[in-house]
């Protein structure tokens, strides 16, 4: 979020140089270039990478910004994804403990009876 408003701060110095029009060109072109990837092509990429719809990607951003700031904002969606993974194998060992049709076949551990009888 940083980084494009310092890469566009050299073509902002050139055009306050060049022109006021200059300037309101840029600024109106930087703000759709900066909606559209903020609002579609980032989504669809991080929701596609890390297996989350984009407009849930979009609600975490939202709420955490509002939660916690700028903090929240960086550090919504890797929190997001890092719950998300915990939540989904927890889930998992729990299907596969307490359902029938997701259990392992071979069933719980049996010792052998020559490994514990004194026989």
């Amino acid at each position: 979020y940083l980084g494009p408003t310092i890469a566009i701060s050299p073509a902002i110095i050139i055009s306050i140089i060049t022109s006021p029009f200059m300037m309101i060109k840029l600024i109106v072109v930087w703000t759709a270039v900066q909606f559209i990837e903020g609002h579609f092509i980032s989504p669809n990429i991080m929701g596609k990478t890390l297996k989350i719809h984009p407009l849930t990607i979009i609600f975490v951003l939202l709420s955490a910004g509002n939660l916690l700031g700028v903090v929240g904002v960086i550090l919504g969606i890797p929190s997001y994804a890092i719950l998300k993974v915990l939540v989904s194998h927890i889930f998992l060992l729990f299907k596969r403990r307490y359902n029938k049709y997701y259990a392992d076949d071979a069933g719980p551990y049996e010792m052998p009876k020559e490994e514990y009888s004194k026989d």
